[in-house]
């Protein structure tokens, strides 16, 4: 499935076969089937998680579907009136240090505090030292969880490149995770 959005608009593009899996085609596409809006609303919930962006109230979106030449769709979600809202992402926080001792007592300080570790996205080993990204429900949450690793490194904002980088450049200790969104889930259609 790819996605993509404007201010005003999301387009989902299926394939045949990712609509066969939800034993739908173009032509069975129909307003109110139930396998057709069960496809929607895990359109919306992929958009949800991938684009940052909830629809605005049931009954204010518009979908139309365009066939494409090899048996596949395009989803067309457009807002009847203002704009698709979109969700600002968790602030995320890069923690660095090049001490194998601050590395330690922040480790040993997150299996001692699990609301701090729920912020805990990736833990890594850099040619530097070390590296963690922590992610945050708000931007309060962010401030006073940077300052608690201010004491144990260096601490910035720091965006989903930098994941990418990490992820790319050096060894994880830990896993990343996908930070849950702290928005609520859009309603069905």
């Amino acid at each position: 499935m790819e996605l993509h959005r404007t201010d005003t608009v999301l387009l989902a593009a299926l394939t045949r076969e990712e609509l066969s899996a939800y034993r739908l085609s173009f032509g069975a596409l129909r307003a109110g089937d139930p396998s057709t809006a069960r496809l929607l609303r895990e359109i919306l919930r992929r958009a949800k998680t991938a684009l940052r962006f909830s629809p605005p109230k049931p009954g204010k979106l518009r979908v139309d579907a365009l066939p494409e030449k090899d048996g596949g769709c395009i989803f067309l979600f457009t807002a009847r009136k203002g704009r698709l809202r979109v969700l600002a992402a968790p602030p995320l926080l890069l923690w660095q240090t090049a001490d194998a001792n601050a590395f330690l007592d922040l480790f040993c300080l997150l299996r001692r505090a699990p609301a701090m570790c729920a912020g805990l996205s990736a833990l890594y080993r850099t040619e530097q030292g070390f590296a963690g990204l922590f992610s945050f429900a708000d931007a309060k949450a962010a401030k006073k969880g940077a300052r608690l690793l201010a004491e144990y490194g260096d601490v910035r904002a720091a965006g989903r490149e930098m994941r990418r980088h990490l992820d790319e450049h050096a060894r994880a200790l830990m896993p990343p995770k996908t930070p849950t969104p702290a928005a609520p889930r859009p309603r069905a259609l």
